[in-house]
């Protein structure tokens, strides 16, 4: 079900790209929109529309900000899951510095936007493709009939070196 829901609203937003795309080569005021931010683009897309077109660059912009909320939530989990110490922390103040580095990323990148996500996009495909292989063998290979002892997470004696799973991290990339 997550799959199909991700899915259809991947195709739909790909293809509303794919038409802004195309009308920049065909409309010099898309064109010229294109040139100041991607922002400007989404804009000039809806100015067709009328008042209903500014009412929809709100809603994606309303957009743009709450999908920024799960991402602080699961960052702020990935702090406390680094060990005892880091989960004494309460969750809000990770949330927070979450929001600062997004904030000072934001800010120091705001002109290179562009050549950041087409780096940094293309190196997280490199890396979701090794993380998916790897934990795919955990579980097809090596936990198939054992399982995993959830327990056992938080202690480090239990728990192996990672040797493995780093060197098919780098044998992979």
């Amino acid at each position: 079900m997550t799959y199909t829901g991700l899915s259809v609203s991947f195709i739909f937003v790909n293809l509303l790209g794919l038409g802004l795309a195309s009308g920049v080569s065909t409309n010099s005021g898309w064109e010229t929109a294109y040139h100041t931010s991607s922002g400007a683009l989404l804009l000039a897309g809806f100015d067709g529309l009328g008042g209903f077109g500014k009412f929809c660059g709100v809603m994606v912009a309303l957009g743009l900000c709450s999908n920024v909320v799960p991402s602080l939530y699961a960052a702020a989990l990935d702090f406390q899951v680094l060990g005892k110490v880091w989960k004494a922390i309460p969750r809000y103040f990770w949330t927070t510095v979450g929001a600062v580095i997004y904030l000072v990323c934001a800010v120091a990148g705001r002109d290179q936007l562009f050549l950041i996500f087409q780096n940094f996009l293309a190196l997280m495909g490199y890396w979701l493709v090794i993380f998916i292989t790897i934990v795919f063998e955990e579980h097809m290979i090596f936990r198939r009939h054992s399982g995993f002892d959830w327990a056992a997470y938080e202690d480090k004696r239990k728990l192996p070196i990672g040797v493995a799973a780093l060197t098919s991290f780098l044998m992979g990339w």
